[in-house]
């Protein structure tokens, strides 16, 4: 790490990127920084204008955040720490290429500050560039602390590159293994080759390091689930004086069914238990939600597991992950809940513009199947209708709604539908089936085909 001790004066180079990161970074905040009281707030000391930023930054003041920051790492632009807590707080007001920006200036500056370079390829990493991330971190290697050395196995992890990430870990749980960030990795990696039984046996051997830290129950509860033990071997238990939802001398006492004193009981080696377990002990994070609801589904239950996930919104949802829209999807179509299906199937591809046609072309096929299987042919022709709306040179989707046009009688458009199949890119099945079909509405397919 770069030590707080006496510096030496910079040299012409780094006079030149020290005045480069001040008007960069006062030219970035300008588009942010409120206009009030400017000359009073500019006349605080850097240390003041940090604690202020610091302060805004855990209230979600962002903008002002920025603000404070960037007066301060003006007054103060060789002080390493100014800078990082600026990037952090550009990233969190949706200002990633500032960001990146504030980090590149930074690093070119401080090349052998960890800390600095760590931050730049975790912001890499989250901008899908796992590579050069691993490559930053590559480069100062027997450097790296815990924190960084996980963070250089998770860019491997995100490469597929299990052996590189592996390697990591092995060194890092060798320098420092009493490090919770390391074994929860660690652990995590077991998870991620889909090894349940090896993540639990992990689990074990961490205990002294994880003790009662919920995250280690969180892995658990994966693991469990991985094993297809999402509540366990369960029992009716009686205990006088308890409610549903306590967990009593190692058991869960998930619900009492009506009628009965008796309670359906999780041991703790279940995912159920161990989830419920965490989200007691405090983890309230989107990731432990999701869990949540990913058990009670493989559960058999379905309208729960949706209950969960639907129980925070709209806080929770609008900044849920695409994993948690994704089984909302899944959850609110299995329920017969169409309009809320393709609801979260709308924020979710408003969210990528570049694949949203894509996106929303395969959720009103979704909505078509739903309807097709429960025998409203109207509904499942229009939602194919809107589909093709999506893709309209889709050759498959093209069929299918001639197919249905053709059995709702208006042949006219089944025609039309099936000639657009024999002009475009279909395969041979299709140019079959539809050169079939025109022939049978007494009309020769063009080209003779």
């Amino acid at each position: 790490m770069t030590s707080a001790r006496r510096r030496r004066p910079p040299d012409v180079g780094a006079r030149l990127v020290i005045v480069a990161l001040q008007l960069a970074l006062v030219a970035g905040a300008a588009q942010a920084d409120p206009p009030t009281s400017r000359p009073a707030f500019e006349s605080l000391p850097a240390d003041r204008l940090f604690e202020i930023g610091c302060r805004k930054l855990n209230e979600g003041d962002y903008a002002q955040a920025v603000a404070s920051l960037s007066q301060a790492v003006a007054k103060r632009p060789d002080e390493p720490v100014y800078p990082l807590k600026l990037a952090e707080a550009y990233e969190a007001a949706g200002r990633r290429s500032d960001a990146q920006r504030t980090l590149e200036l930074l690093d070119s500056q401080h090349p052998r500050n960890t800390d600095v370079r760590a931050a730049l390829a975790r912001l890499k990493l989250k901008s899908h560039e796992a590579g050069a991330a691993a490559a930053l971190l590559e480069e100062v290697r027997t450097r790296l602390n815990a924190d960084g050395l996980t963070l250089l196995a998770a860019t491997y992890a995100a490469e597929a590159r299990p052996a590189a990430r592996d390697a990591v870990l092995g060194e890092a749980l060798a320098r420092y293994p009493d490090d919770i960030f390391v074994r929860l990795a660690w652990i995590d990696a077991a998870l991620q080759d889909g090894c349940g039984a090896l993540a639990l046996t992990r689990i074990d051997e961490s205990g002294r390091v994880l003790a009662d830290d919920p995250r280690g129950d969180l892995l658990a509860a994966r693991a469990y689930l991985m094993l297809d033990r999402a509540l366990g071997q369960t029992e009716l238990r009686e205990i006088p004086g308890a409610r549903a939802g306590q967990i009593v001398s190692g058991w869960l006492l998930l619900e009492q069914p009506a009628g009965q004193r008796k309670f359906l009981c999780c041991p703790e080696a279940s995912a159920m238990y161990r989830i419920r377990r965490a989200l007691a002990a405090g983890l309230d994070t989107p990731d432990a939600h999701l869990l949540h609801a990913r058990i009670w589904r493989s559960a058999g239950r379905a309208e729960t597991a949706y209950s969960v996930l639907r129980g925070g919104e709209p806080a929770l949802l609008d900044q849920a992950p695409d994993e948690m829209l994704e089984l909302l999807e899944r959850l609110a179509l299995e329920l017969g809940r169409v309009a809320e299906f393709l609801r979260f199937a709308q924020q979710r591809a408003d969210r990528t513009p570049a694949r949203r046609s894509e996106m929303m072309h395969s959720a009103f096929l979704a909505a078509a199947d739903h309807y097709g299987v429960c025998g409203d042919v109207a509904a499942a022709r229009e939602f194919t209708r809107r589909a093709l709306n999506c893709k309209p040179d889709q050759p498959d989707t093209q069929l299918r709604l001639a197919e249905a046009e053709r059995d709702a009688g208006n042949v006219a458009e089944a025609r039309r539908l099936y000639r657009a199949v024999l002009s475009g890119a279909a395969s041979q099945d299709a140019r079959r089936t539809a050169a079939t079909r025109l022939a049978e509405l007494a009309e020769d397919p063009p080209g003779g085909r």
